[in-house]
């Protein structure tokens, strides 16, 4: 059997004990291909070199696309029988913005009592608009005053967007680690690093473990004698004789105790 092909040609070794029906139920289980490549990369991998990557991957979605999410058509509802109707991919991150901006947040000063209700959840972006209409139009048939500014039917379109504190706190809200956010948005991770947002904006997600030493007290002489050896100074003479007192009063002990052990061993 010659080895060296076989290392050469992965396509050729362990590809090959999954078969066709595992490498797609494998598959199924996720919406992205990066997603399964990184849960499952022997499944990937194995789909790959097999030809059948396209094939297993058929019903993803790409994770760039900003609609590669389910759409989500939702209400807010005012004790005054006011309320705003509307349809969102970033619940999470949405939620957030109508708390500080926009006809909701307006409204709430004005009535502090409402409720966010969701209506419809796992529509597509096609569906999105037409259902949107639909609560808009039963809402103001139910007598409800619409803080709405248009009549709704459509997604609106992802544009570049200027990373404000509060849109940087509201992306970073979508992810659960540290890790996450680096890997699904880039740009908001470097900005709240780079403008002093960091800590506020990751405060939801796990902090980092520490290792050996984490905790450790250290005493004020101690930070003096370390703070002086990273900047270079040198010890004065009286620490160095101090220094060299100790060291002679502890071999002259070891020596006492090593020729008091022997004396009791001989006699």
């Amino acid at each position: 059997m010659n080895y060296t092909s076989i290392s050469k040609h992965p396509e050729k070794t362990h590809n090959w004990k999954y078969s066709d029906e595992e490498l797609t139920a494998s598959a199924s289980q996720f919406k992205h291909r990066s997603e399964w490549k990184r849960e499952a990369n022997k499944h990937y991998q194995a789909a790959y070199w097999r030809g059948i990557l396209d094939l297993c991957c058929a019903h993803m979605q790409p994770m760039a696309s900003p609609y590669a999410a389910d759409y989500e058509i939702y209400a807010y509802e005012f004790e005054d029988r006011h309320a705003y109707v509307g349809l969102t991919f970033l619940p999470v991150a949405r939620t957030f913005m109508h708390k500080v901006r926009g006809p909701v947040a307006e409204h709430a000063k004005l009535c502090r009592t409402y409720t966010r209700r969701s209506l419809e959840t796992g529509i597509t972006r096609e569906q999105a608009p037409d259902s949107e209409k639909r609560w808009i139009e039963r809402y103001r048939s139910e007598g409800w005053i619409l803080l709405n500014k248009n009549s709704g039917g459509t997604t609106g379109t992802v544009r570049g967007r200027k990373w404000t504190k509060e849109l940087v706190i509201a992306d970073a809200k979508r992810f659960a680690t540290k890790q996450a956010w680096i890997d699904g948005s880039q740009g908001s991770y470097r900005i709240a690093k780079r403008e002093g947002w960091f800590a506020e904006a990751s405060a939801h997600m796990p902090k980092r473990k520490l290792g050996v030493g984490a905790g450790r007290t250290v005493s004020q002489v101690t930070r003096d004698k370390q703070s002086a050896a990273k900047s270079g100074k040198t010890q004065s003479a009286d620490a160095k004789q101090a220094k060299s007192v100790a060291i002679t009063k502890w071999w002259t002990d070891r020596k006492s105790s090593k020729v008091a052990e022997v004396l009791i061993v001989s006699s």
